[in-house]
């Protein structure tokens, strides 16, 4: 299965990805556990501030089934997770796009939250992925999504379709013949 980790791990180093999904990831080093969870302090403090005014009635957090909670229309979905064949991607929050409906259905842009004041290009490429899971569940492939970043929790508005070529070559079930033009002649992990 391919998740955001997973993803991240391959874009990083391949090798390491391959054991990961092969069940053998290591035990992660202690500056990685402190980063990941000041990542996850952050989300949660810009989640608070990005829904302050929402009304309650248009968030619905942590669905079950992505694919029924996009029928009910709500204007935010937190943690909605987009499983598709063998990826399964989770997307900080879900924003409705006004005015991207196609035959009735809503449309929904992913919106992700980096503590970083700088946005790398992983980071775009991991906006894209979850635009690519994202397109698989509702049909419709978002423009753009949203990442929001730093300090002063600026927003980026990203466009996904030119990241999305690199996202399927990305794909670590897909990428095979990416990797071997890349190598120096030793054999690629296979996965």
């Amino acid at each position: 299965m391919i998740t955001n980790e997973t993803f991240l791990s391959f874009l990083h180093c391949p090798r390491k990805a391959h054991l990961k999904t092969t069940g053998s990831p290591g035990e992660p080093t202690d500056i990685e556990r402190v980063q990941l969870a000041l990542e996850g302090l952050y989300g949660e403090q810009v989640l608070k501030e990005f829904l302050r005014s929402a009304p309650a009635c248009e968030v619905i957090r942590n669905p079950l089934s992505l694919a029924a909670t996009l029928r009910e229309r709500p204007r935010w979905i937190v943690n909605g997770t987009a499983t598709v064949e063998n990826v399964c991607c989770e997307i900080h929050l879900l924003e409705r796009v006004e005015g991207a409906e196609r035959r009735g259905a809503a449309a929904y842009t992913p919106v992700r939250f980096i503590r970083n004041n700088k946005i790398s290009r992983l980071d775009k490429l991991l906006l894209a992925f979850n635009a690519f899971a994202l397109t698989s569940v509702q049909g419709v492939q978002p423009f753009a999504g949203k990442i929001v970043h730093g300090d002063d929790r600026k927003a980026l508005r990203v466009k996904v379709e030119p990241l999305m070529h690199d996202v399927a070559v990305g794909r670590p079930d897909q990428c095979r013949s990416a990797r071997r033009s890349r190598s120096t002649g030793h054999p690629q992990p296979a996965l």
